[in-house]
C-alpha cells in the first residue's frame, strides 16, 4: 500500500463532490474524537462540538439544534441543580 498523503486539491480533482464531502466529514470526526476537551452535542444528528474546560459546568445550550442538554450524561433538558449522578 501507499503511505503517501494526498492533498485535498488532488482529491477534489478526482473524486465526486459527495464522496469528498463524506471523506472530509469522517476525517473531521476522527480528529474531533481524538481531542479530549471537545464534546459532541448529545442531540441525534447534531454535528456541533464544543470545548469543555476542567471544572466548567457541562450544560450546553446548542446554537445549532437549539436543545439544552448535559454534555456528560446527555440528559435533555439539562438537570438544573442536580449532578449527573443525582439526576440518574
Amino acid at each position: 500500500g501507499c503511505a503517501r498523503a494526498l492533498a485535498q486539491a488532488v482529491l477534489r480533482s478526482v473524486l465526486p463532490a459527495a464522496t469528498l464531502e463524506r471523506l472530509l466529514e469522517r476525517s473531521l470526526e476522527r480528529a474531533v474524537g481524538a481531542c479530549a476537551d471537545l464534546w459532541p452535542c448529545p442531540s441525534p444528528d447534531c454535528k456541533n462540538r464544543v470545548a469543555l474546560e476542567e471544572g466548567q459546568t457541562p450544560r450546553l445550550a446548542c446554537t445549532m439544534c437549539g436543545r439544552q442538554s448535559c454534555l456528560r450524561c446527555h440528559a435533555s433538558p439539562y438537570h438544573e441543580g442536580l449532578s449527573c449522578e443525582e439526576h440518574a
